[in-house]
Protein backbone atom coordinates (compact mmCIF):
# COMPACT_ATOMS: atom_id res chain seq x y z
CA UNK A 1 0.00 0.00 0.00
CA UNK A 2 1.25 3.46 -0.90
CA UNK A 3 2.07 5.92 1.90
CA UNK A 4 -0.14 8.97 2.15
CA UNK A 5 0.01 12.27 3.93
CA UNK A 6 -1.72 12.76 7.25
CA UNK A 7 -3.17 16.00 8.59
CA UNK A 8 -2.79 16.26 12.36
CA UNK A 9 -4.30 18.92 14.58
CA UNK A 10 -2.38 19.71 17.78
CA UNK A 11 -4.03 21.98 20.34
CA UNK A 12 -2.04 23.39 23.25
CA UNK A 13 -4.90 23.60 25.73
CA UNK A 14 -2.86 25.55 28.27
CA UNK A 15 -0.96 27.61 25.71
CA UNK A 16 2.35 25.75 25.88
CA UNK A 17 3.69 22.34 24.90
CA UNK A 18 4.46 21.34 28.50
CA UNK A 19 0.82 21.70 29.55
CA UNK A 20 -2.26 19.84 28.36
CA UNK A 21 -2.03 18.90 24.67
CA UNK A 22 -4.80 17.46 22.51
CA UNK A 23 -4.16 15.77 19.16
CA UNK A 24 -6.39 14.43 16.42
CA UNK A 25 -6.10 13.24 12.83
CA UNK A 26 -8.36 14.58 10.08
CA UNK A 27 -11.35 12.33 9.38
CA UNK A 28 -10.72 10.15 12.46
CA UNK A 29 -13.02 10.04 15.49
CA UNK A 30 -10.15 9.29 17.86
CA UNK A 31 -8.74 11.94 20.18
CA UNK A 32 -5.51 11.86 22.17
CA UNK A 33 -4.79 14.05 25.16
CA UNK A 34 -1.55 14.38 27.13
CA UNK A 35 -1.92 15.71 30.64
CA UNK A 36 0.84 16.43 33.14
CA UNK A 37 0.13 14.52 36.35
CA UNK A 38 -0.18 17.68 38.44
CA UNK A 39 -3.04 18.90 36.21
CA UNK A 40 -4.94 15.61 35.89
CA UNK A 41 -7.39 15.89 38.79
CA UNK A 42 -8.26 19.45 37.73
CA UNK A 43 -9.98 17.85 34.71
CA UNK A 44 -12.43 15.76 36.79
CA UNK A 45 -15.42 17.44 35.18
CA UNK A 46 -14.20 17.07 31.60
CA UNK A 47 -16.81 14.69 30.20
CA UNK A 48 -14.47 13.30 27.54
CA UNK A 49 -12.28 11.73 30.23
CA UNK A 50 -15.26 9.81 31.61
CA UNK A 51 -15.46 7.76 28.41
CA UNK A 52 -13.95 4.38 27.55
CA UNK A 53 -10.41 4.50 26.26
CA UNK A 54 -6.80 3.44 26.40
CA UNK A 55 -4.30 5.27 28.59
CA UNK A 56 -0.57 5.48 29.24
CA UNK A 57 1.13 6.46 32.49
CA UNK A 58 4.60 7.78 31.63
CA UNK A 59 7.64 8.82 33.62
CA UNK A 60 11.22 8.05 34.54
CA UNK A 61 12.37 4.98 36.45
CA UNK A 62 13.14 6.21 39.98
CA UNK A 63 16.05 3.78 40.37
CA UNK A 64 17.45 4.44 36.88
CA UNK A 65 16.52 7.94 35.64
CA UNK A 66 17.77 7.22 32.12
CA UNK A 67 15.06 4.57 31.68
CA UNK A 68 11.54 5.59 30.78
CA UNK A 69 8.68 3.74 32.50
CA UNK A 70 5.29 3.19 30.98
CA UNK A 71 2.08 1.58 32.14
CA UNK A 72 -0.61 0.83 29.54
CA UNK A 73 -4.23 0.37 30.52
CA UNK A 74 -7.79 0.49 29.31
CA UNK A 75 -10.90 1.60 31.11
CA UNK A 76 -14.61 2.05 30.74
CA UNK A 77 -14.17 5.39 32.53
CA UNK A 78 -10.69 6.85 31.99
CA UNK A 79 -10.85 9.42 34.81
CA UNK A 80 -11.95 6.98 37.52
CA UNK A 81 -9.40 4.33 36.59
CA UNK A 82 -6.45 6.69 36.27
CA UNK A 83 -7.21 8.34 39.61
CA UNK A 84 -7.13 4.86 41.18
CA UNK A 85 -3.67 4.28 39.68
CA UNK A 86 -2.26 7.64 40.70
CA UNK A 87 -3.09 6.91 44.34
CA UNK A 88 -0.95 3.73 44.28
CA UNK A 89 2.70 3.74 45.35
CA UNK A 90 3.80 1.67 42.35
CA UNK A 91 2.76 4.49 39.98
CA UNK A 92 4.82 7.25 41.59
CA UNK A 93 6.99 7.35 38.46
CA UNK A 94 4.08 8.93 36.56
CA UNK A 95 4.72 12.47 35.34
CA UNK A 96 2.42 12.44 32.30
CA UNK A 97 -0.78 10.71 31.24
CA UNK A 98 -1.86 10.12 27.65
CA UNK A 99 -5.43 9.06 26.93
CA UNK A 100 -7.06 7.93 23.70
CA UNK A 101 -10.83 8.00 23.40
CA UNK A 102 -13.49 8.48 20.72
CA UNK A 103 -15.16 11.83 20.23
CA UNK A 104 -18.39 10.09 19.20
CA UNK A 105 -18.56 7.63 22.15
CA UNK A 106 -17.97 4.79 19.70
CA UNK A 107 -15.30 2.81 21.59
CA UNK A 108 -16.50 -0.17 23.61
CA UNK A 109 -14.70 -2.15 26.29
CA UNK A 110 -13.92 -4.86 23.70
CA UNK A 111 -12.30 -2.21 21.51
CA UNK A 112 -10.20 -0.82 24.35
CA UNK A 113 -9.07 -4.28 25.48
CA UNK A 114 -8.02 -5.10 21.92
CA UNK A 115 -6.07 -1.82 21.59
CA UNK A 116 -4.45 -2.24 25.02
CA UNK A 117 -3.24 -5.75 24.13
CA UNK A 118 -1.81 -4.62 20.77
CA UNK A 119 0.01 -1.68 22.39
CA UNK A 120 1.44 -3.86 25.18
CA UNK A 121 2.65 -6.39 22.62
CA UNK A 122 4.29 -3.67 20.54
CA UNK A 123 5.92 -1.70 23.36
CA UNK A 124 7.12 -4.77 25.27
CA UNK A 125 9.59 -5.36 22.42
CA UNK A 126 11.32 -2.01 22.96
CA UNK A 127 14.50 -2.12 25.01
CA UNK A 128 14.72 1.58 25.83
CA UNK A 129 11.74 1.61 28.20
CA UNK A 130 10.43 -0.39 31.11
CA UNK A 131 6.86 -1.63 30.77
CA UNK A 132 5.44 -1.78 34.30
CA UNK A 133 2.29 -3.79 33.51
CA UNK A 134 1.92 -7.01 35.48
CA UNK A 135 -0.88 -8.19 33.19
CA UNK A 136 -0.05 -8.40 29.51
CA UNK A 137 -3.59 -7.54 28.37
CA UNK A 138 -6.72 -9.52 27.66
CA UNK A 139 -7.55 -11.27 24.40
CA UNK A 140 -11.07 -10.51 23.22
CA UNK A 141 -13.19 -12.01 20.48
CA UNK A 142 -14.22 -9.39 17.92
CA UNK A 143 -15.50 -9.64 14.38
CA UNK A 144 -13.20 -9.35 11.39
CA UNK A 145 -14.75 -5.98 10.52
CA UNK A 146 -14.25 -4.65 14.05
CA UNK A 147 -10.67 -5.93 14.06
CA UNK A 148 -10.00 -3.99 10.84
CA UNK A 149 -11.49 -0.83 12.38
CA UNK A 150 -9.42 -1.19 15.55
CA UNK A 151 -6.25 -1.92 13.57
CA UNK A 152 -6.81 1.39 11.75
CA UNK A 153 -7.37 3.10 15.14
CA UNK A 154 -4.16 1.49 16.41
CA UNK A 155 -2.23 2.76 13.38
CA UNK A 156 -3.41 6.28 14.18
CA UNK A 157 -2.35 5.85 17.81
CA UNK A 158 1.14 4.97 16.58
CA UNK A 159 1.23 8.17 14.53
CA UNK A 160 0.14 10.42 17.40
CA UNK A 161 2.04 8.89 20.35
CA UNK A 162 5.52 10.09 19.32
CA UNK A 163 4.14 13.59 18.81
CA UNK A 164 2.86 13.71 22.38
CA UNK A 165 5.72 11.94 24.11
CA UNK A 166 8.79 10.38 22.54
CA UNK A 167 9.35 6.81 23.67
CA UNK A 168 10.49 4.98 20.60
CA UNK A 169 7.21 4.24 18.83
CA UNK A 170 7.83 3.90 15.12
CA UNK A 171 5.12 3.93 12.50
Amino acid sequence: MKSRGVSIKIFLNTGNRKGIVTASIANWTGIAIRIPRHLFEKLKKQKELHRPGVYFLLGQDIDNPTTQCIYIGEANNLMERIIQHLRKSDKTFTTDIICFYSQDDNLTISHTKYLELKMIEMLSKLTDLRLTNISRGTRVSISQATKAEMDAYFDNMKIILPLLRHFGVEN
